[in-house]
């Protein structure tokens, strides 16, 4: 999905338009700018991640807090994560869910 990353290692239950949970590989402290592959919510739920939009907006996400990713074209955004475990959830929404 990201050539230029390590590989996520997802659940086995993980589908095109379902729940994903995956640990960041240890390394990856930078996704440079990319695009989310579908509408998801996304969950940090053991360190904190930084979302910067490409409006340049910066949020801070403490773990547990869900942010609504709608980026799945254009330019995207750039997710920066603290060197702890990194642990996260991904859950789609339709295109018809809840707006921002």
């Amino acid at each position: 999905m990201f050539p230029q990353v390590p590989v996520f290692h997802l659940n086995r239950f993980a589908t095109p338009r379902g729940v994903k949970f995956f640990a960041v590989p240890d390394e990856l402290r930078l996704a440079d700018w990319h695009t989310a592959p579908e509408r998801q919510l996304a969950v940090a739920l053991t360190s904190t991640v930084e979302h910067e939009t490409s409006d340049g907006e910066i949020r801070r996400c403490p773990p547990g807090a869900a942010v609504l990713v709608e980026d799945a074209t254009g330019r995207g955004h750039i997710t920066r994560f603290d060197p702890d475990k990194k642990c996260f959830l991904h859950i789609a929404v339709p295109d018809d869910g809840p707006a921002t």
